[in-house]
């Protein structure tokens, strides 16, 4: 009988293993080469791994994120044969990016299935959340990216079609893992390495378009370093035992109120257009921008603190509701003067209570007041 390892031995030989082929990856042709496609085989071998070890409720999922790994693998591969068939200088597009555009669409029908298992209902709240982060990006991506991208009079329509397609993609997967993270879901090791390993494969994605270097990843160590790390984040998500919450339906709804962080990021998210405007009105010397750009910004947070407020004031009268049905039944079901005495006291705690928070001011009669009175007229 063969001996099992833990899950500590599993990931930290793993995270060894990753950690050598990363430095390998900056040893130069022909090794260097080498050892990215060996990242891509590890991190595709880790997930088949991973499944076949925690036994997730469904494989769909992982087994696509597997696909997306041995996709990226054939482009490197075939990237490498290219280069040293065209001693270096690559067309672009070529059969390569055919191989990195397919990875996108795996990847988003695994996260949409772990979507869909972990939210089986329909969750507007979640959906809008994401919205407000993805339009901010998809802002910043379509001024400093895309439409550059679109309008480089020096680029073929194929080469410009390739590179919004790159960007339309990391805009989708951005969308679909803050969807995931939305209040309520699955918030364990694996979700938080899938969205770590997401979100450094896009900076990554984003700084070769805006740095426009062709050589990977030998031109820019940091652009490499983060596509290396997306691969080995997917392979360690797949490794830990949190991997089998991501397929499985949650046993409780999800949580009503968002945590302050998730509003904070919101906050910041619809800001970004105040902000882009103000930094374009400084640059171009346009007090117009820079007054629309400011009162824009004090609107949103005006209006948002009136909405905390309104949210607030519904928060305490629901509440109070509660308490009084609490009240209401215990009445019902009330036989002896201390027992309605004692619903009568939890209602007096829970409308002076609401009342505190609303006004901030300690009240006039304490609840033991008012059960003292009652107790003294059922006697």
């Amino acid at each position: 009988m063969g001996i099992r390892l833990t899950t500590r031995q599993v990931l930290s030989g793993y995270a060894v293993w990753m950690a050598l082929l990363v430095t390998g990856t900056y040893a130069g042709s022909p090794l260097g080469t080498a050892c990215v496609v060996l990242v891509y085989l590890s991190s595709a071998a880790a997930v088949l791994a991973g499944v076949a070890r925690n036994r997730p409720a469904r494989r769909a999922p992982w087994l696509l994120i597997a696909g997306a790994l041995v996709a990226g693998m054939a482009g490197a591969v075939t990237d490498a044969v290219m280069s040293a068939s065209h001693h270096g200088n690559v067309p672009f597009p070529s059969l390569a990016d055919a191989f990195y555009l397919l990875e996108d669409p795996l990847l988003l029908v695994a996260l949409g299935l772990f979507i869909v298992t972990r939210s089986p209902q329909r969750d507007l709240r979640s959906v809008i959340d994401a919205l407000i982060i993805t339009v901010g990006m998809a802002m910043l991506s379509v001024i400093f990216i895309i439409a550059p991208d679109w309008t480089d009079p020096t680029a073929s329509w194929p080469a410009r079609t390739v590179s919004v397609t790159y960007a339309v993609g990391d805009l989708l997967i951005l969308l679909s893992l803050a969807r995931l993270l939305a209040p309520g879901t699955a918030r364990g090791p694996a979700t938080l390495l899938l969205t770590l390993g997401g979100v450094c494969g896009i900076a990554s994605d984003v700084g070769y378009d805006l740095l426009k270097n062709p050589v990977y990843p030998h031109g820019e160590p940091l652009l490499g370093l983060g596509w290396l790390v997306c691969f080995t984040a997917g392979g360690a998500a797949a490794l830990h035992p949190s991997m089998t919450e991501l397929t499985r339906q949650p046993s409780r709804q999800r949580v009503s109120d968002a945590a302050p962080g998730s509003v904070l990021v919101l906050m910041l998210a619809s800001l970004l257009p105040s902000i882009v405007l103000l930094v374009h009105s400084s640059e171009k010397h346009d007090k117009v921008e820079g007054v629309v750009a400011v009162c824009c910004g004090l609107l949103y947070l005006l209006l948002l603190s009136r909405l905390w407020d309104v949210a607030a004031s519904n928060r305490r009268s629901l509440a109070l509701a509660r308490a009084m049905r609490r009240t209401s039944v215990v009445l019902a079901s009330a036989s002896t003067a201390e027992e309605v005495a004692a619903a009568v006291e939890e209602a007096g705690s829970a409308i002076l209570r609401t009342r505190m928070t609303r006004e901030k001011n300690p009240p006039i009669m304490r609840p033991r007041c008012t059960t003292r009175i009652f107790r003294m007229w059922a006697a």
